[in-house]
């Protein structure tokens, strides 16, 4: 059935969009983290790890609840899959932009030591390719048995 396909279709491109929004929140959550940190200079990298960490599940809440308000229980509609690219979009450019402006703080002499950039390095990615799609893998398993 094309109509049935055509749904279908919605569903996966707006689920991946989603999941791409998520892990543009994540990023430009992590981004300022480490402006905001070239300026206050923690050092801790527990502190700096579980900061990144929770800006993770953070930015998969974020996302949980743009599903709940715009997917659940119905098929996205055009405008709901073109709304969900166009903030992919400028959730991309945010980004971009504040990942730039952190790496700039940093060079220019605002992070106070190369060891704490690797942790920060190390804590994103932890946070964006684990801790976020963790969480939401978690959500959308609890959501799929509960039923």
């Amino acid at each position: 059935n094309p109509m049935q396909e055509k749904n279908i279709l919605k569903i996966a491109v707006t689920g991946i969009i989603f999941y791409m929004i998520a892990s543009g929140i994540v990023s430009v959550l992590n981004s300022l983290f480490v402006f905001v940190n070239s300026k206050l200079h923690l050092e801790s990298e527990i502190l700096i790890g579980v900061v990144h960490l929770f800006l993770g599940v953070v930015a998969a809440v974020i996302v949980i609840v743009l599903y709940i308000c715009f997917l659940k229980d119905k098929t996205p509609s055009s405008v709901t899959v073109i709304l969900s690219f166009v903030l992919l979009l400028i959730i991309s450019i945010g980004a971009l932009f504040l990942s730039t402006l952190s790496v700039t703080v940093s060079a220019a002499g605002g992070s106070s030591s190369m060891a704490t950039m690797a942790i920060h390095q190390q804590s994103r990615l932890l946070s964006t390719q684990i801790v976020m799609p963790l969480t939401l893998f978690i959500y959308f398993l609890v959501r799929i048995y509960r039923k």
